[in-house]
């Protein structure tokens, strides 16, 4: 394998582990108002509630309350 397979497929890696990392983040959190509320459990839902989540990730202004 040549190192520019094998760097392809190390940033491959990553991306999906990332995604994978956050769609379990908003899985748990879809779970968690499925218990709570009378809401029924949907994947539509779900990767609603993953988009949302990704939504505020990337445009959360992470420094705006540092002195």
């Amino acid at each position: 394998m040549s190192n520019h397979t094998g760097t392809l497929l190390r940033i491959i890696g990553i991306f999906v582990g990332l995604i994978g990392v956050w769609f379990g983040i908003s899985l748990v959190f879809t779970l968690i108002i499925v218990l709570i509320t009378p809401v029924q459990f949907n994947v539509s839902n779900a990767l609603y509630v993953f988009g949302i989540l990704l939504f505020i990730r990337i445009f959360y202004p992470r420094y705006i309350f540092k002195n």
